[in-house]
């Protein structure tokens, strides 16, 4: 049992991880789609379908990831701990 939840652990990062890159690519291109050869119509549909997906692949990375990586690396962010 214990090895079932080690490996649904390691799976569920990363699974938010790629989640999280893959939110990086559909929010660069936003900026990519103006200097494509599409047209205005097009530029103007595909730059919000971007954003959202953007935004849906973010959150939804962050929801998986979040707490596993704050318990993780909430030591380096406290400035307290910075100077040690």
């Amino acid at each position: 049992m214990k090895t079932i939840k080690i490996f649904l652990t390691k799976f569920s990062v990363k699974t938010g991880i790629i989640l999280i890159i893959v939110s990086c690519v559909f929010y660069s291109l936003i900026f990519i789609v103006p200097f494509l050869g599409f047209t205005i119509k097009t530029k103007t549909i595909v730059t919000p379908i971007a954003f959202g997906l953007s935004s849906i692949t973010w959150y939804g990375g962050l929801a998986i990831v979040g707490k596993d990586l704050w318990i993780k690396y909430k030591h380096y962010i406290n400035p307290i701990n910075w100077f040690k």
